[in-house]
């Protein structure tokens, strides 16, 4: 955590975060896939908060890069609490790889952030306030439109429509999710919005019920008398270790900051900062990092991978940014060498690195050493679907070119079967049909 509201309310406020996560981690297992490092940025006041604003009503926001995740707050008060937890909980469903749709990201969010221990217990889903207040005096969104509102949307981004848009997500998520007539079938919802990404068809398959009938039940359950609250068998517990607490010096706070600025897209003032730092002190690995990523989403490439190669050679313990540097290295046969360098350092810092050994893997196979090839994506524990058919391609070609017919085979197969192409159906099929022709030949007298 890096704040400006002192180091009593910053110790108190670290502490509770961390309980909150590590509950987190026990009750929902399984949901950091590719847990990364989660900076918290917290200012004393409004004022300081404004250049760092994501929207103009925003208190607080979450933030995710490749190689960090940020929760970045307006203030460090307890009462801000459940802003960061709400935050955090956006952190979980990314890291999860769930296409959520805004209005149920922002309501799961919202149910979790009331988080409140009692007596050996977590509640969640105790009523908000605020919310409830827009939803009586506002005129509400019907459910087409709400279920259908993206990032870019206006009710999203516009403080005048975003108040009833987060009252009413929370509202229906709370049905959904606690309510009596919804709870029961809430998991098959949520699995066919997810592959569907339709509301009306989700509600269909699990309820049996129209959009209409939805906010037919949403109003009267915004009327109920009573409220279900979630339970969770757990408790907050008290970390092994205790926070220390040190003022930042002035190069690590700058580097924060204008790395905010850069993820923030507002990049003139995040190079501002680079280009001072650079005058005063320019052999810091983490600046030479951080001035490579923004050039990078300037679409400066050369100067990016010449600042990451400045930044391998200060030393630099990012084996996020080792697998970007070889990102950048890719398709220049000159820097074969070093690209396979990257990625091994990559790998020795962060073994959990999956896409960095599924490049080098892939790497292996196109220069044609496809004994490497194999080895490494053998290590591959758990693929996405969206690296599944480049990989078990590879694999069957090398596996092929190595005389292994039977695990090629296998390999092809498993291609077809994740193939999200025709492109990639074509090529899993002609390994197979060389396959089978071949096989025939040797069955002939």
């Amino acid at each position: 955590m890096y704040t400006t509201a002192g180091e009593r309310k910053g110790r108190a406020a670290i502490l509770y975060f961390e309980q909150v996560r590590d509950l987190f981690l026990r009750i929902l297992p399984g949901t950091l896939h590719n847990p990364l490092p989660v900076r918290i940025v917290a200012f004393h006041n409004d004022k300081e908060y404004e250049p760092f604003r994501a929207t103009e009503f925003a208190v607080a926001y979450y933030l995710g890069s490749d190689s960090r995740d940020y929760v970045v707050m307006s203030s460090i008060d307890s009462d801000d609490y459940p802003a960061t937890i709400h935050e955090y909980i956006h952190l979980l469903i990314n890291h999860a790889g769930l296409k959520v749709p805004p209005w149920l990201n922002e309501g799961l969010a919202d149910v979790y952030s009331t988080l409140e221990p009692d007596r050996g217990k977590i509640l969640i889903g105790n009523p908000m306030p605020g919310r409830l207040r827009v939803l009586g005096q506002e005129k509400w969104i019907d459910l087409e439109r709400l279920t259908g509102v993206t990032q870019t949307s206006p009710e999203y981004n516009e403080s005048k429509r975003a108040g009833m848009f987060y009252a009413e997500s929370w509202l229906l998520t709370h049905m959904l999710y606690l309510g009596d007539k919804y709870q029961p079938k809430f998991n098959v919802f949520f699995q066919n919005l997810l592959e569907t990404n339709s509301a009306e068809q989700s509600f269909q398959k699990a309820y049996g019920v129209s959009l209409r009938e939805v906010e037919r039940d949403l109003r009267q359950y915004m009327r109920g008398a009573n409220v279900n609250l979630g339970v969770f068998q757990a408790k907050l517990q008290k970390p092994s270790e205790l926070p220390v607490g040190q003022p930042a010096t002035r190069f690590e706070s700058d580097i924060v900051l204008a790395d905010l600025f850069t993820l923030l897209r507002k990049r003139d003032q995040a190079g501002q900062i680079y280009d001072r730092l650079a005058k005063e002190d320019p052999n810091r690995w983490e600046l030479q990092s951080a001035i490579a990523y923004l050039a990078w989403r300037n679409g400066e490439r050369l100067a990016a991978r010449d600042h990451f190669a400045r930044a391998a050679e200060l030393g630099s313990t990012d084996g996020q940014m080792y697998f970007d540097y070889a990102k950048l290295l890719q398709g220049d046969s000159s820097k074969d060498q070093p690209l396979e360098d990257a990625l091994g350092k990559a790998l020795q810092l962060r073994p959990d690195l999956t896409k960095a050994r599924v490049l080098l893997g892939l790497h292996y196979y196109n220069v044609q050493r496809y004994g490497l090839a194999v080895a490494t994506m053998n290590q591959v524990k758990h693929l996405t679907p969206d690296q599944a058919p480049s990989v078990f391609l590879a694999m069957a070609y090398s596996q092929l070119k190595l005389g292994n017919r039977p695990e090629a085979k296998t390999n092809a197969e498993k291609a077809k079967q994740f193939a999200k192409s025709a492109e990639q159906i074509d090529a899993a099929d002609q390994v197979l049909k060389f396959l089978k022709g071949s096989q025939d030949s040797e069955t002939q007298p």
